[in-house]
């Protein structure tokens, strides 16, 4: 039977497009079987933007053998990946207009005739930092001062297996219609723009997750 099956896997494996892969815990090396993962730290100025980092690579590093995933603080861990959103502290810079449109024709009736035209930003881009450390078993005052605002200076310590950051860029188009009757379109603006923002950090958590799995993974 063993015979029988040895060709046919060799056979698969060199199919144009085909692959026979094993994804193996690529921290073994470390002496890291265990992991925890805490919700990621929010320290950009948008609210509510660190689930969608630490969903997606939770479910990265699970899809590994030998890797046992623990979602939240876990003292007995063999590592701890913390995860640091960050941003500029002001907004203009963080959510950038790029194409701005000019409240003409139906937007200016929609506005009335009491407010002078003006410009409403139509396509923007979304800039973030995504930090991402992989420390063996440290001390809570260690998590302390990594995940602190002062952490991103903490360049080199024994227990820190990486320290990498991350930058993400995403570029949405913004939803703008007139509001002349309850059916007409922009009677939802606010809602749609709100979704197309929270729709961005979710699409840079994947990338981030793309990116980390090139530079870090594929490195051990």
């Amino acid at each position: 039977m063993i015979r029988v099956l040895i060709p046919i896997l060799m056979l698969l494996s060199s199919c144009s497009g085909y692959k026979l892969k094993i994804n193996k815990n690529p921290f073994f090396f470390q002496g890291i079987k265990t992991v925890a993962i805490p919700m990621f730290v929010n320290h950009s100025i948008l609210p509510s933007v660190n689930g969608h980092f630490a969903k997606e690579f939770s479910l990265l590093l699970s899809r590994f053998s030998g890797l046992r995933i623990f979602l939240g603080d876990k003292n007995d861990a063999d590592a701890i990946l913390l995860g640091i959103v960050e941003s500029s502290d002001f907004r203009k810079e963080v959510v950038k207009t790029r194409n701005p449109k000019f409240t003409t024709g139906l937007l200016q009736s929609s506005i009335g005739s009491k407010r002078n035209q003006f410009y409403l930003p139509l396509t923007s881009r979304v800039s973030l930092k995504l930090r991402v450390i992989l420390i063996k078993r440290p001390t809570p005052q260690l998590v302390k001062v990594v995940t602190s605002k002062m952490g991103k200076y903490l360049k080199r310590h024994p227990k820190i297996i990486f320290n990498r950051v991350f930058n993400l860029n995403h570029t949405f188009t913004r939803s703008l219609y007139d509001t002349l009757s309850v059916d007409r379109g922009g009677v939802v603006n606010y809602t749609k723009n709100s979704y197309f923002l929270d729709d961005s950090v979710a699409k840079m958590a994947k990338l981030a997750v793309v990116k980390f799995n090139e530079e870090i993974i594929n490195a051990f």
